[in-house]
């Protein structure tokens, strides 16, 4: 019978890793709403989170990147809406109104 030995180390990447996924590209493309193209673009432009290696021809992304990446485009998205107010489908600014 095997001892495993758990060292600080290997305890605590085990309990990352329990809490970790991995996401493959259509999974990417679902919760992001971007095709592969644009994913693609963005990880060359160094804007979206680069996959990992999971074989030969395998890669996926790492589920807590991608999940970072959506909160800081909604939170991008509401600091430029900010000052603005939405009326009948179009954007107004404040500055503009009476």
């Amino acid at each position: 019978m095997g001892v495993l030995v758990v060292t600080p180390l290997t305890h605590d990447l085990k309990e990352a890793a329990a809490f970790e996924s991995i996401l493959r590209l259509p999974e990417v493309k679902s919760r992001t709403g971007l095709p592969r193209s644009t994913i693609y673009l963005r990880i060359s432009q160094g804007t979206f989170p680069s996959p990992i290696s999971l074989g030969a021809r395998s890669v996926g992304w790492i589920a807590s990147e991608v999940e970072k990446w959506i909160a800081d485009r909604i939170t991008q998205s509401r600091q430029t809406d900010q000052g603005k107010q939405v009326i009948r489908g179009q954007r107004v600014s404040s500055a503009m109104q009476p």
